[in-house]
């Protein structure tokens, strides 16, 4: 079986039917559930060769640092609102910040309605395995989140945009394979439901976990809070401060 696998070049081995037909209303046929040639040409899209260099990081540390920002001023005007010590449940902000930094950089200057259809589908996510009795409800929301993400693909092609985000490369992707209008639709929706899904998890759950070792081994605390003071001062980090950083 392991030398089946290792010497088969059929882009048909991977995910499994079931992916399909139990998480279709959640995902469609976006890049974590197709197989083949489908999958190759959302791979190509999403993640092409250049995605990880060095300057598309860059563009996004900002972005990072104004939803950090946005909920340390949270943090900050509770603390402040209890007398100075306050117990913070960080599970439902690490997710608010989670999708804020998902809308930005996938939505750019539609970030806002990038939050919209990311409320949706947390929703849908939540009705998804309930009882049949919750099916009107998931296709209501499985129209909203399609009607929303059409939208901004629409105003987007209106203004002529030249915005580098994810949402334009899964557009020119959509754009340039063979598919025709309706594909082309379904192509962008599912693939923007599917980097919802993929990234909200890994930035939501690795950010709790990050400040949940910290709050629990304050010696490490220490020494990233004087790191942090050391190269940053009271400046607001940006890229080339990162880079310096050991222990972060």
């Amino acid at each position: 079986m392991v030398r089946e696998i290792v010497t088969c070049t059929s882009l048909d081995l991977g995910k499994p039917l079931y992916l399909q037909n139990e998480l279709g209303p959640f995902l469609g046929r976006g890049i974590l559930t197709t197989n083949g040639a489908v999958w190759a040409h959302q791979n190509k899209t999403i993640a092409p060769d250049d995605q990880l260099y060095v300057a598309k990081v860059k563009g996004m540390i900002n972005l990072i640092t104004e939803s950090t920002m946005i909920i340390l001023k949270t943090f900050k005007s509770r603390i402040e609102g209890e007398g100075g010590i306050a117990d913070i449940q960080i599970v439902d902000d690490m997710r608010s910040f989670s999708g804020d930094v998902i809308s930005k950089a996938c939505f750019g200057s539609n970030y806002s309605k990038g939050e919209e259809i990311f409320l949706k589908l947390r929703a849908l996510q939540e009705i998804i395995y309930l009882p049949t009795m919750s099916n009107r409800s998931s296709l209501k929301l499985q129209k909203e989140i399609r009607n929303l993400n059409l939208e901004v693909v629409n105003e987007r092609k209106q203004k002529a945009t030249h915005e580098k985000d994810l949402l334009q490369m899964i557009i020119e992707g959509a754009e340039s394979s063979n598919f025709n209008q309706e594909e082309i639709n379904q192509f962008v929706v599912d693939n923007c439901k599917n980097i919802y899904v993929a990234a909200f998890e890994a930035i939501a759950i690795s950010s709790t976990w990050c400040l949940m070792l910290l709050a629990s081994n304050q010696e490490w605390q220490d020494c990233v809070r004087a790191e942090v003071l050391e190269i940053c001062g009271d400046r607001t980090p940006d890229y080339e401060m990162l880079k310096k950083m050991k222990l972060i």
